[in-house]
């Protein structure tokens, strides 16, 4: 086998971390890369002895069989039976659309026939039932693509990868010290000690909330709604600190 410097330091990254992707293969990922380092030549094999690091393991794990018969109905386009979850329903049926790894869990995005609807399926919680089901035609999904419609759906939109709720905020604090914690927004600094940030949240109300953990003073900008919700959100607090009665 032959390995360039980049190949050689991928394959020692790749296997070294898939403690972080959620399949449960840690043991096959070792002796695999036990036998490629094998057959490396002395110079990339010291390369590769190189690379050492803990990945985080993941608390929700995957079986590799799930992922394996998953990936293969949707290759060949055939419905998918499966159990879901502990409940004794019946076997639950579904057109298999695409996987999708997601801060360590692992999604399937599939038409689900007994709903009549796009769903999103943990493959943690799914069991493939065998044989499987007849050979189906792909349906459009209401997205660019499979990531981009689980984003919505996380986000609480329907088709589109964006919040339902977004507001501009200018905030007391230096960009360096909200920028690490924006996640998707944007950040722009005004000066030393302020910058204006746009965020995104499910309401209005935990939009607010987003800010209030900075613990510093702010101004809303925009728009008219986040600027509603902040008085009853205030009288909230007011009454959750007012001594008891």
């Amino acid at each position: 086998m032959l390995f360039d410097d980049e190949q050689a330091v991928a394959l020692a990254v790749a296997l070294q971390g898939v403690g972080s992707s959620g399949i449960d293969i840690a043991d096959a990922s070792a002796r695999a890369l036990a036998t490629v380092r094998q057959v490396m030549p002395s110079r990339l094999r010291h390369r590769a002895d190189g690379i050492q690091f803990t990945a985080t393991e993941q608390a929700i794990r995957v079986d590799p069989k799930v992922l394996e018969a998953v990936s293969t109905s949707i290759r060949d386009q055939r419905i998918l039976r499966f159990d879901y979850g502990d409940t004794d329903c019946p076997p639950r049926r579904a057109e298999p659309h695409a996987l999708v790894a997601r801060t360590g869990g692992w999604y399937l995005v599939a038409w689900d026939l007994d709903r009549d609807d796009w769903r999103i399926l943990r493959l943690d919680r799914l069991v493939p039932r065998i044989p499987g089901g007849g050979l189906f035609a792909p349906r459009p999904l209401p997205a660019p693509d499979a990531r981009s419609f689980l984003e919505a759906r996380v986000k609480g939109a329907e088709t589109e990868d964006q919040w339902p709720c977004t507001g501009e905020i200018v905030i007391d604090l230096p960009v360096s010290a909200v920028a690490p914690w924006i996640g998707d927004g944007a950040v722009e600094e005004l000066t030393a000690r302020s910058c204006r940030i746009v965020v995104g949240s499910w309401s209005w109300a935990c939009l607010l909330a987003f800010v209030l953990r900075f613990d510093a003073p702010f101004t809303v900008v925009g728009p008219e709604q986040l600027r509603e919700a902040a008085g009853p959100l205030a009288r909230r607090l007011d009454a959750a600190t007012a001594a008891p009665k």
